[in-house]
């Protein structure tokens, strides 16, 4: 039976939902693979942008262009026909696909296939080409009508840009050939009646990431605010302190006991508290084709 959604408030799109409570740190995923009192905590919910009007045709980034779709109608999904979904990208994303098929999604109104490459990026092409295999997934006969996608886990690293020109990390012409990366992975699934939903970085506990995060988040951000079929959601608030620093352990969005909610990496989310993103993934795709809630 599908998960209900407890904690549902609506932001802008934004939808929480309320995860089970745990207190036992996890280590990142390795494969494709109590207090008696109750708190009432809660925190801001995460923000997810979406473009509302026609796709300029370029971005800041000269070289990156974006495609305009007409107007989508979605079309209706049954037991019969269920919805397409996609999730892939690094190890980040890995436990939030767990979280769907362990009972938030309803897995009658929904097919989900999902390809996670550990220690993959947009930095390094030659071990996994983010961009090209998106253009394959999209290529397929039935291609996903929902693409959920997140990378940037190991993207702490310099690049090559197309002429081959070692870039430095961070550096200005590191960011505008990130953004490039970025936009042509968002570009490939510019297709009627698909929708990609694009997952930030949670905040870092230390290191380079600290500055580097927030650079990569601000370029999805922009790149798909757009592109009308892309939306971007922002975990920070989930996993952060009120004050917006790091996090090691937080309640549930609807209130609770705190469980932890980051690896002891620092740079991974535990199990638990990806189930919260799954939450907020589901929502998204509930209220774009209309499914029932769940129960």
């Amino acid at each position: 039976m599908p998960r209900s959604h407890p904690f549902t408030a609506l932001a802008a799109v934004a939808v929480l939902g309320l995860a089970a409570c745990s207190s036992t740190a996890e280590s990142a995923p390795t494969s494709t693979a109590a207090a008696s009192t109750t708190t009432t905590t809660t925190r801001p919910a995460p923000t997810t942008t979406e473009a509302t009007t026609t796709a300029p045709t370029t971005t800041e980034a000269p070289t990156t262009t974006t495609t305009t779709l007409p107007p989508t109608t979605f079309r209706a999904v049954s037991t019969e026909a269920p919805l397409r979904v996609w999730l892939g990208g690094d190890s980040l994303g890995a436990y939030i696909v767990t979280g769907l098929l362990g009972g938030i999604a309803d897995l009658t109104l929904a097919s989900i296939t999902h390809d996670f490459r550990i220690s993959s990026s947009l930095t390094q092409p030659d071990f996994v080409d983010w961009p090209a295999t998106m253009v394959q997934v999209m290529s397929t006969e039935a291609p996903p009508e929902v693409v959920v996608f997140m990378v940037g886990g190991n993207d702490n690293q310099p690049m090559l840009d197309a002429a081959g020109t070692p870039l430095s990390t961070m550096s200005p012409e590191w960011q505008v050939e990130y953004r490039v990366r970025v936009a042509a992975l968002m570009d490939a699934t510019a297709r009627e009646g698909t929708r990609l939903i694009w997952i930030g970085l949670p905040p870092p506990k230390s290191g380079i990431r600290l500055e580097l995060n927030p650079k990569l988040n601000a370029i999805f951000a922009e790149e798909a605010a757009l592109r009308p079929w892309v939306t971007y959601v922002d975990i920070g608030p989930l996993l952060s302190n009120p004050d917006g620093s790091y996090a090691d352990r937080l309640p549930p969005p609807g209130g609770g006991d705190p469980i932890t909610v980051r690896s002891n990496d620092g740079v991974h989310v535990t199990r638990r508290a990806s189930e919260w993103i799954a939450d907020i993934v589901w929502a998204q795709i509930v209220s774009t084709w209309a499914l029932p809630p769940g129960q």
